[in-house]
């Protein structure tokens, strides 16, 4: 079964700065391709079509997140191109092509085709609509389901104090997801087949006034129906923290922080996950990193990309950095 994101996350990596495209061999009744343009972060699919198929009234639709354009071309054809304008709905957007290639594949002309695109849009726009602009993306959903799934580790193995409940600090915006007793743990969370890790500042592997660092890489398998969902997982870490209600206050404050209530618990619900492996690096001063110490004063807010192929060297196992975590 074609899976636009696994495309999209393949498009995105080592091309430059130019607009690359793929095939989509299994449409056959006209040519079809999915596209990334690095520039501006644009993902898309595109339909070309032949002069024979009629024109349809409005040259461009658009929701707030998706845009649908139809563009002429000099032999008297032209080519539908549908993006996404909102690249925080690039999860929904994937899901969208994915539905809108197996309408497709079955389409047994370019008329049909192009009537499959606009019906298809139409179908989505409704749903595209509804999603309030207040719940938060499916990459945050995955980035907070890798930091819940630490902070279970913790508890786990400090049976729940309450200094673990409170050294999860993500939600403030900290530089560190984890912190606590000179001890600092950040935590990138990916889906994709060969993840990378980004790291989001030069503060968040200097090691400046911590005794220890860490960079923990959570790698997850994400399936629709899945076995354990963002939802579930929060419900049982609330059903933790109440057993002691100033916990539970605090553990509930901070969901808010991030953007999630129990009114988002439905949305939540779609996506199951399981834990393919917990990678954990124990960042010395040798380890492969941008540190402010290093950079001049000019220069700041420094994103970069790690492989964890090549941090192997620095790995440490997932008990020793949990014990890293002490409480009083």
């Amino acid at each position: 079964m074609l899976d636009a994101r696994a495309i999209w996350e393949d498009l995105v990596q080592g091309h430059g700065d130019r607009t690359v495209r793929r095939v989509m061999d299994t449409i056959r009744c006209t040519q079809c391709m999915l596209g990334y343009t690095p520039h501006t972060g644009t993902r898309f699919i595109q339909l070309d079509l032949p002069p024979s198929v009629s024109n349809y009234r409005s040259p461009i639709r658009r929701t707030q997140a998706v845009q649908l354009e139809r563009v002429p071309l000099p032999n008297g054809g032209s080519t539908l191109i549908l993006l996404l304008q909102e690249p925080a709905l690039t999860d929904v957007f994937s899901l969208f092509v994915d539905d809108l290639i197996q309408h497709l594949v079955i389409a047994q002309t370019p008329e049909q085709a192009a009537s499959v695109v606009y019906m298809r849009f139409a179908h989505w726009q409704q749903l595209f609509a509804r999603i309030a602009p207040d719940v938060i993306s499916l990459e945050r959903q995955r980035g907070l389901f890798g930091e819940l799934i630490i902070l279970k580790e913790l508890l786990d193995r400090h049976t729940d104090a309450p200094e673990i409940w409170d050294c999860w600090r993500g939600p403030y915006s900290a530089n560190h997801d984890f912190s606590m007793s000179g001890t600092a743990l950040e935590v990138k969370t990916s889906a994709a087949s060969l993840p990378i890790m980004r790291i989001s500042s030069e503060i968040q592997l200097d090691q400046t006034g911590w005794q220890h660092v860490v960079l923990c890489l959570v790698h997850l398998n994400e399936v629709r129906g899945g076995p354990q969902t963002l939802t579930e997982l929060i419900q049982s870490l609330l059903e933790r923290s109440g057993r002691v209600p100033l916990i539970e206050l605090a553990f509930r404050s901070k969901l808010l922080k991030v953007g999630v209530d129990a009114s988002h618990y439905g949305i939540f619900s779609e996506f199951g996950y399981t834990v393919r492996s917990i990678q954990c690096f124990n960042v010395t001063e040798d380890f492969p990193a941008i540190r402010r110490s290093e950079l001049s004063n000019a220069i700041g807010k420094v994103t970069y990309e790690l492989h964890p192929g090549g941090c192997e060297v620095y790995g440490m196992a997932l008990e020793d950095a949990m014990k890293l975590f002490r409480p009083v």
